[in-house]
């Protein structure tokens, strides 16, 4: 049975520039205000330091149907069905360090029925399915069946165990100067939008069985820089080639962003794609290096269930994200004590895992540099370097992969 929300008033609202911008695009997502608590909030960032704590709760926009007359249109990326951009003006942190966008996570599964330009076939639904038709597989890998129950994950939405880990190694890796994303807050849903039934109390929905009973939903709010990862523009698994054209421009935009984003960090005005591909392998390089000289390993850098090595969660400003997947020594050490796995050596995982992430880094850089030749032109109209040519792309990668494994060494060393 739904429940009747009550509009939060004007005065209590966030600042109209940190609000829900209004945007449409291609993929246009309503949202609604939840009710929730907040569990996390990072005082690094000044402005939303500043905020009550009925304003931060304004963060916490759920996706709805489309045809609801309420709520706001927002831009919706294809391939990231559990988040979206919620604002894009400047986010500054204490160092004043810009980070330009707000995304929040765990918004309820947006199904586009496909990807490429929206028709009237697949405008932006949102589908918060049932458990027993639709369960994420668990992201840690399990051997054991025993471990199963308890790491099911609801599609669409985010646990508060997972965006609490994200948040703390968001902390920890930006310590180390490692270009990441950062947790602004963490709030930890009261009610959520269900079709059929409308806004509805979490609670209900675990005592339906919707929701398991140790399944906390949360909004994950964050600090992310490029909301554009590598993946989004080479990954067959969301572009499929008959969508060449539209695929073309929307490639170019995301990569015209970026550059400037990258241009006015360097110092740098009008930067071009071959210096910026080259300063993607350096700094890339050194991320990676940072990464595993402090004990870390990514994981997600490295694989998808399907089982192919492929881009996936490196920005198109080069900020290693989504850091839930992240690993150390003693992490892997606690895994296999619950496993039983006590023939595996903790050392020689953590080994092969770092390895692991350097193959996916350079893997990155290759779907990088092919994207690039794709939009070369567009980007930068009578420009052509050259380098970007098919017959010099083999020199071209190789020089690309040298930079990154001198940026590696440098570091850990």
């Amino acid at each position: 049975m739904g429940i009747e929300r009550m509009p939060s008033s004007p005065a209590t609202r966030l600042p109209e520039r940190l609000r829900p911008r209004e945007a449409l695009q291609e993929y246009p997502v309503r949202l609604e205000r939840m009710e929730g608590e907040i569990m996390r909030r990072n005082g690094a960032f000044p402005e939303i330091a500043s905020l009550s704590e009925t304003q931060i709760l304004d963060f916490a926009h759920f996706a709805v149907d489309p045809e609801n007359p309420n709520g706001v249109w927002v831009d919706h990326r294809p391939g990231h069905n559990r988040s979206f951009v919620f604002s894009e003006n400047s986010v500054l942190d204490e160092n004043g360090n810009d980070y330009g966008k707000i995304n929040i996570k765990g918004t309820g599964f947006v199904s586009l029925g496909g990807v490429g330009p929206v028709t009237e076939a697949f405008k932006g639904h949102h589908i918060f399915p049932e458990l027993r038709r639709r369960i994420l597989r668990p992201k840690k890998k399990i051997s054991s069946q025993k471990h199963v129950a308890s790491e099911k994950v609801v599609f669409g939405l985010m646990s508060l165990e997972d965006a609490t880990i994200d948040y703390d190694n968001g902390e920890r890796l930006h310590a180390l100067g490692i270009r990441t994303s950062r947790g602004i807050a963490i709030i930890k849903l009261k009610t959520i939008f269900y079709p059929g039934k409308g806004i509805v109390e979490v609670e209900t929905l675990k005592k339906e069985g919707v929701i398991p009973h140790n399944f906390d939903p949360v909004v994950y709010v964050r600090a992310t820089g490029s909301d554009h990862r590598i993946r989004d523009y080479e990954d067959p698994e969301f572009f499929p080639r008959s969508n060449r054209s539209w695929l073309r421009k929307r490639k170019a935009e995301a990569f015209s962003s970026a550059l400037k984003r990258v241009s006015k960090e360097i110092g740098k005005e009008g930067i071009t794609i071959e210096e910026y591909v080259k300063w993607f392998a350096q700094t890339l390089g050194r991320q990676i290096g940072i990464l595993h000289k402090n004990g870390y390993v990514h994981q997600g850098l490295h694989k998808r269930p399907t089982g192919y090595v492929h881009p996936v969660d490196i920005t198109l400003d080069c900020r290693l994200v989504d850091l839930d997947n992240v690993d150390t020594l003693e992490s892997i050490q606690n895994n296999l004590r619950k496993l039983e796995m006590t023939n595996t050596d903790p050392r020689k995982m953590l080994e092969i895992k770092k390895v692991r992430d350097v193959e996916a880094a350079k893997h990155s850089l290759k779907a990088l540099v092919k994207s690039c030749q794709d939009v070369e032109s567009i980007i930068q109209t009578g420009t052509d370097s050259g380098l970007f040519k098919k017959k010099n792309m083999p020199s071209f990668n190789a020089h690309i992969m040298e930079i990154f494994d001198r940026a590696y060494q440098e570091v850990v060393t």
